[in-house]
């Protein structure tokens, strides 16, 4: 029974894919890119890990403390979804799920483009706080 539920919810997806229908296409494209994108983070996650900090330790500029992977989301006039590697205490960095960036601009006395990057609790937007004593160490995007 669950197979046959699984394979008509596939096939009603597709064609709200393929025909527009339902208006379904633009969302269900996103969404799916999101899922596909967060799932190769978090599969490849320990090896950006390793090579950011062997890229900086050969620059002598090694983390002090402990570090790890998590997907980014940017907020601009597009959403978008990234990774980030974040520095800190093990007790504060086990609770960091994702980072929040929140891209803007600062007009006063010429343009000033604004990235605002926190480390946060949760991978979702709306329950997300943020987790103090974490920094973000890097910023990694795909080349889609």
């Amino acid at each position: 029974m669950r197979k046959w539920i699984a394979s008509l919810m596939v096939m009603v997806l597709f064609i709200a894919y393929t025909t527009n229908a339902f208006k379904l296409k633009d969302l269900f494209r996103k969404t799916a890119k999101t899922v596909v994108t967060a799932a190769v983070i978090k599969e490849i996650a320990d090896e950006l890990n390793n090579f950011i900090n062997t890229i900086t330790a050969n620059r002598g500029l090694a983390a002090k403390e402990m570090t790890k992977v998590v997907p980014m989301i940017t907020f601009d006039k597009r959403t978008y979804v990234g990774a980030a590697q974040v520095s800190g205490p093990e007790d504060k960095l086990k609770d960091v799920k994702a980072v929040m960036m929140i891209q803007t601009d600062f007009k006063t006395k010429g343009r000033w483009d604004v990235k605002i990057v926190v480390p946060v609790d949760s991978t979702n937007p709306l329950k997300a706080n943020r987790v103090v004593g974490v920094g973000v160490t890097a910023i990694i995007q795909a080349r889609i």
